[in-house]
Order: structure tokens, then sequence, then C-alpha cells
């Protein structure tokens, strides 16, 4: 049996976008779990973890609440984290289209084209956009691409920050680190690069 949509798109097509989905879906779970290691909770143990839900549910408060998060973790992962979020909230359109977009081929001329109305901020309020327009199987091609290297790098990020808190959490407390903000004691129990038992940082390929 074959629905309709999969009569107006090709098998390819939907494949592509249901992995591009996924794929936003998840940097947007793994920047939500680094905003609450950077707070100095491991994932999903923060006593009020209805607020991290509540930021989770927004992709604007999510975006600012990772932008937070830049400035309470170790510099040479927070200048990382700051291009990872850069490059999240430049595709925050596409994301948009994918998801909410109606994808179509006209039947004139068997170019892939995506309709979809969509608001930007026009203060005091929001204008409404409306898009009809091609997009070509290389560009599918490329934001599937850039997807996935922005998930690799999120998932890196969050690994270091996890093994920073581990590391933090099973040291005894030091006398001349009393801080009471968790995110705090990790930036200051791993020195940065060029002070004493610092390490250059880790590069992605």
């Amino acid at each position: 049996m074959h629905t309709l949509v999969e009569r107006m798109l090709p098998a390819d097509v939907l494949l592509k976008q249901g992995i591009y989905l996924q794929t936003c879906a998840h940097i947007e779970l793994t920047l939500w779990q680094i905003v609450q290691i950077a707070d100095g909770h491991e994932v999903g143990s923060a006593p009020d973890i209805e607020a991290y839900l509540q930021v989770k549910k927004h992709t604007p408060k999510l975006v600012a609440a990772a932008k937070k998060a830049t400035k309470l973790i170790p510099a040479r992962l927070g200048l990382r984290l700051a291009a990872l979020v850069a490059r999240t909230e430049a595709g925050l359109l596409n994301r948009n289209l994918a998801a909410h977009g109606a994808w179509f081929v006209q039947a004139n001329s068997d170019k892939l084209h995506v309709a979809h109305y969509f608001t930007v901020p026009a203060p005091p309020g929001n204008q409404w956009h409306y898009i009809d327009r091609p997009v070509s199987r290389r560009q599918v091609d490329f934001a599937i691409e850039d997807c996935n290297l922005i998930l690799l790098e999120a998932v890196a990020i969050r690994g270091e920050l996890e093994g920073l808190l581990r590391e933090r959490k099973n040291r005894p407390p030091s006398p001349t680190r009393m801080s009471t903000s968790a995110a705090a004691l990790i930036v200051a129990s791993f020195p940065e690069p060029g002070t004493e038992g610092g390490q250059p940082p880790h590069q992605m390929v």
C-alpha cells in the first residue's frame, strides 16, 4: 500500500527528510543535556527538572540557555559550544521547512518544491512570510551533511563535559575552591591551555 504522500514525493526524498529531522531532534536533545551539565547536574538529575523541560519545549529558550552555558564551562569548550549554537541557530529555518513545510514535486518540471508559512520577529509583533520555492537535491544532501557534523560536535562536547563533571564529583573538595556553583567548580578544576596542567584543546577532524 502506498500513501498519497508517497505518490507525491520520491522514496529517497522521504528517507532523507526523515534522516534530517531525526538528526535535528538529536541536536536539540544533546544541547538540552549540555545545558544541564553546564549547570552542574547529571542529565535528568536536576532537582528542578521541570524548569529544564520548559526550556526544551521552546527552541528559542533552548538556544538562549545554550548561549548562557558557553560562559559556565571551560573556555576551550565554551568557544566550541558558541560556534555550535550559532550554526544550529542559522539552520532553524531549514528545520522548520523540513518539519512543517509541504513538500511536492511539480508535475510539469519534476523539480522538488516546498511551501510553508512562517513568522519572523517584527516588533511589536511577528510578521508572516510565505515560501514556495524549488529545492535542489544537492541542497538536501548538504543540509544533511551539515546537520550530521553539528550533531557529531554536540555529542563530543557533551562527552567532554560529562567527563569533567564525573571527575569533579569523584574528587575531594579543595579548601581553596569554596564556590557553591557546581559549574564554577568544574571550570576551576580544569585549567586552560598554557597554565599548569593545561592540555591543548581537542580538535574535531
